[in-house]
């Protein structure tokens, strides 16, 4: 091997180290050695005072995980981790985006993005065109084609919102419509973790949640019009969904929803307004918290009759507020699962006291 080579099989294993840098330092010691024979402690030192970017801060552990799973520590084959290599396997990585966030503004369309790697983040604009043929709405969702269309892109939080007003909602409501209709043509659903929309009708939810994967959509924060009529916004459809399923935070503000109770029950974090026509099985709602060993923070704005709602929650152990009702149940784990009560909302939560 080349003097030249050996540098760059070097480079590449000190690059490596950089790697896992950040897990535990004996640990990633001990896997250093096991692939750079020959490699001195002082040659890590003077390496490592240099900077690089390639840490586990910027490059997700399955990468990691993968240069790991090349090199073969029981052979001579390690000497293949060359520095060409390394870098074919980390050009290869996720594409990883902390915010995206698409915002409509009288006649512009703004798009702008946070990657992980990028210390400012990239903006891009769209303006209502007089030239025939150029529409500045499908202008930007071919932008946000492009954003998402790199190899593995994962994002952490997707922001879709606009300055209300009547002159902006046809705009609107065409952006929601074209980002459904352009997301539902990808072979593979979108990698969103986070998602905060602004909604005008309950369909535009829907198509934009069925095109993201269900496994990974873990925070959804729904944005509404204060009033809503015809049942608009309606659940019962968003919630069959499979990615529903595996939300862990759900907030909803200014509209209130219909939606059976019982499709919320595995939802940590919940924070919503539900119409007086939505079916409420408290009993069950009740006796399924008590059982889970999750922890809870629910609070569900709706229009109740306190005395009978508390008559239904019986028995528990009181603890009431003069201006309040409270009380808690004991989990099977020995942890308390509060409840309060006002005239307009409903409070179930795993915190040992609520303010």
């Amino acid at each position: 091997m080349s003097r030249r080579e050996k540098d760059q099989l070097h480079l590449a294993r000190i690059n490596f180290l950089n790697l896992i840098g950040q897990s535990n330092p004996s640990d990633a010691w001990k896997l250093f050695c096991l692939v750079t024979p020959n490699i001195t402690e002082e040659q890590v030192d003077d390496q490592a005072e240099t900077s690089s970017k390639l840490t586990l801060t910027t490059i997700p552990p399955d990468v990691v995980e993968m240069i790991v799973r090349t090199i073969d520590i029981e052979s001579e084959k390690n000497v293949r981790l060359t520095a060409k290599y390394l870098k074919q396997i980390v050009d290869a990585r996720d594409t990883m985006i902390n915010r995206v966030h698409i915002h409509l503004c009288s006649q512009t369309v703004g798009i702008e993005v946070h990657e992980v790697t990028k210390e400012e983040p990239e903006t891009y604009s769209f303006n209502v065109s007089v030239i025939p043929g150029v529409n500045h709405i499908d202008n930007a969702v071919k932008k946000f084609e492009e954003i998402i269309s790199k190899p593995n892109t994962k994002i952490n939080h997707l922001k879709i919102d606009w300055v209300r007003s009547e002159e902006n909602r046809a705009s609107y409501d065409e952006l929601l419509k074209s980002l459904a209709v352009s997301l539902a043509d990808f072979v593979e659903k979108v990698h969103v973790e986070e998602l905060t929309i602004d909604v005008n009708a309950v369909e535009h939810l829907e198509n934009l949640i069925c095109s993201l994967k269900p496994d990974i959509l873990k925070r959804l924060y729904v944005i509404g019009p204060p009033t809503c009529g015809n049942d608009k916004f309606d659940f019962s459809n968003i919630v069959i969904l499979p990615q529903w399923k595996h939300l862990s935070a759900f907030t909803s503000s200014c509209c209130e929803l219909i939606c059976p109770i019982h499709h919320l029950y595995h939802i940590s974090n919940l924070r919503i307004k539900m119409a007086s026509t939505s079916p409420i099985d408290i009993v069950g709602y009740r006796d399924t918290l008590i059982v889970s060993q999750q922890r809870i923070d629910h609070e569900i704005t709706i229009s109740h009759d306190m005395e009978n709602t508390k008559q239904m929650l019986e028995p528990y152990i009181d603890c009431s507020r003069l201006t309040t009702c409270r009380g808690y149940y004991i989990r099977s784990n020995e942890k308390r699962l509060t409840f309060e009560l006002k005239h307009n909302k409903i409070i179930f939560s795993t915190m040992q006291f609520l303010m």
